[in-house]
């Protein structure tokens, strides 16, 4: 069964850019469930599936700007699920494309177990390294005004 992602507070990661960057590739996602009784080589499957993969390409770009104006330390292996991502939904494009039998489900599937995923884990993991070096920023302004 198809369901929409609906964006929450627990999806929230707390960070403006990658929040903003992450609700709309849930709308991009939520397409796909218009679709879920569609044969997979219906034009609009396929369309919905190359809009995700471009427009993840575009959030994807822009959360890797922020880590690196952040050093987040993880962000090879961060860079590297958005690249699989990216692949993934490739050969989902050339499946549909190929008149695989992939179905609208497979890719719902795959697709929501992705972002949320990604969204509770690899994202906030991010936030939780920004949080923790904002407050080791201020001990240190801190530490120094004392002195």
């Amino acid at each position: 069964m198809m369901v929409k992602i609906k964006w929450s507070r627990s999806l929230c990661v707390g960070i403006a850019e990658i929040d903003e960057s992450n609700k709309q590739l849930i709308q991009t996602f939520n397409l796909i469930e218009k679709h879920r009784d569609d044969d997979v080589t219906a034009e609009p499957v396929s369309l919905v599936v190359e809009q995700m993969r471009k427009n993840a390409s575009v959030y994807f770009s822009r959360e890797e700007r922020y880590m690196r104006n952040v050093d987040y330390p993880h962000y090879y292996a961060h860079k590297d699920e958005h690249k699989q991502f990216r692949e993934k939904t490739a050969a989902l494009c050339i499946d549909v494309m190929n008149r695989k039998k992939t179905t609208p489900i497979d890719i719902y599937n795959y697709l929501s177990g992705w972002i949320i995923d990604h969204i509770l884990h690899a994202d906030k993991e991010i936030a939780r390294f920004v949080e923790k070096n904002r407050h080791a920023s201020r001990h240190d302004l801190a530490t120094k005004k004392a002195h």
